[in-house]
């Protein structure tokens, strides 16, 4: 579950009313970022996008100073990194200060609400950041079942799952979060006027299934415009834009 973020003096109100005051407050809230040339990260994962993409994407989204340590090695993460994370597993966010190391996290999750505290990439309103989250879940639910087809080995039991992908579970997803974008005025983010770790989140996965080649995928989304409308907005973002055309992990899922 993430954390309450009242506290949290770098999130924003992302449905807050743009009055001069609290456009003047938010600005400040803004540039009290710690600066990207004074703070960086690396991500260690292994060469495939899985569970480190999402992190990747809100680090490209966010604009910050960070490094993509990718291993292709099983027998090097074994013998060199495995006893250097705090759970014995990737991925793993490693933060930097003035070239010290300051923090360490593991857990896909974590990583993501941590970075979305500290680039207001989640709402200050509980309501808001609650609603937030209950879509960041709701696309845990897809990507989970999404993951489980992909790395069946049964190809009987894999094309059940995939039939009940694109016929239950992908449908009732664009359904029912169609309905949260629509309430929200249809403005290509699920809460408030601004993007936030579930519409990155969103995003990752949804783009992973179009490597899938099933038509059936543009098929729900012509029953969900905002859904589609929340895809593009955040595929046009310009910083993650570059990131994707850049040196971006290539492999999707691991073989």
């Amino acid at each position: 579950m993430a954390s309450s973020p009242t506290n949290n003096k770098r999130a924003v109100d992302h449905d807050a009313p743009a009055s001069p005051t609290k456009r003047a407050v938010t600005d400040a809230v803004k540039k009290t970022k710690v600066a990207p040339e004074t703070t960086r990260f690396e991500l260690h994962y292994f060469n495939v996008r899985a569970k480190g993409e999402l992190v990747r994407l809100i680090l490209a989204f966010a604009g910050v100073s960070w490094e993509n340590k990718m291993t292709s090695s099983w027998e090097k993460w074994l013998a060199e990194t495995k006893e250097t994370t705090p759970f014995g597993q990737l991925p793993m966010l490693v933060e930097f200060e003035n070239g010290a190391e300051v923090f360490k996290l593991a857990q896909s999750h974590a990583m993501a609400r941590y970075l979305g505290h500290k680039y207001a990439l989640i709402p200050s309103h509980p309501h808001h950041a609650a609603l937030m989250d209950s879509v960041f879940e709701s696309v845990t639910d897809l990507e989970n079942f999404f993951s489980r087809m992909n790395y069946e080995k049964d190809e009987k039991i894999k094309a059940t799952l995939k039939e009940t992908l694109y016929t239950d579970k992908l449908v009732a997803f664009a359904k029912y979060n169609e309905k949260i974008l629509v309430k929200n005025g249809n403005n290509g983010f699920f809460v408030g006027k601004e993007a936030t770790i579930a519409d990155i989140y969103a995003f990752s996965v949804l783009e992973r299934l179009e490597y899938d080649n099933d038509p059936r995928l543009a098929e729900i989304l012509k029953t969900a415009p905002g859904l589609a409308k929340n895809i593009e907005t955040i595929r046009k973002h310009p910083k993650l834009r570059a990131f994707m055309a850049g040196d971006r992990c290539p492999v999707i899922y691991q073989a």
